[in-house]
C-alpha cells in the first residue's frame, strides 16, 4: 500500500483499537516508561489470556488490541468512517513531518491507515482505549 490507499473490496479492514476479546490480536504493550512497543508476532487473545488480563489493572492503558473493523456497529463510526483519526488531527499537526513510522504488523489492513494515510500512524502510539472510549496516552 502507498501513503494512502484503499484496500481491495475483498480485504477486511482491521481496527487498531479493538476491545480485549478472544481472537483479537495483541497489537502493542505499553512499557513502564509509557512507550507503546508494537509486537511483530501474531499473538492472539485466548480465553486463558483474557482471564489473566482480568488481574491486570488498567488493561486498556497497558495493551492495544486489533480486530476486524465493525464499521457502523462501532461507537466511533461517524459519517461513514472511523472518527478516531480526525480526533488526532491536532496532535498530528504538532509532530515533525519527517518522523519515522512505528513498526506495525497490521498497517496493510489498518482502518486508520486506509482512511488517512501514514500521518495517522504517527499518533497511533499515543492512543489508548478507556472503557470503550479513546483517549490520548
Amino acid at each position: 500500500m502507498t501513503d494512502r490507499e484503499e484496500p481491495s473490496a475483498e480485504q477486511q479492514l482491521t481496527c487498531p483499537s479493538a476491545p480485549a476479546e478472544v481472537g483479537a490480536r495483541v497489537l502493542s504493550v505499553r512499557s513502564p516508561e509509557g512507550v507503546a512497543e508494537y509486537l511483530v508476532t501474531d499473538l492472539r487473545v485466548t480465553p486463558d489470556f483474557l482471564e489473566a488480563l482480568s488481574a491486570v489493572p488498567n488493561v486498556d492503558g497497558r495493551f492495544r488490541f486489533a480486530s476486524s473493523c465493525v464499521g457502523s456497529a462501532c461507537a466511533q463510526w461517524q459519517d461513514g468512517r472511523c472518527s478516531v483519526p480526525s480526533k488526532s488531527a491536532e496532535v498530528i499537526a504538532q509532530l515533525p513531518s519527517d518522523a519515522d513510522l512505528p513498526r506495525c504488523s497490521i498497517r496493510a489492513s489498518c482502518r486508520w491507515f486506509a482512511q488517512e494515510g501514514k500521518t495517522v500512524c504517527l499518533t497511533c502510539p499515543l492512543i489508548t482505549r478507556t472503557d470503550g472510549a479513546l483517549s490520548p496516552a
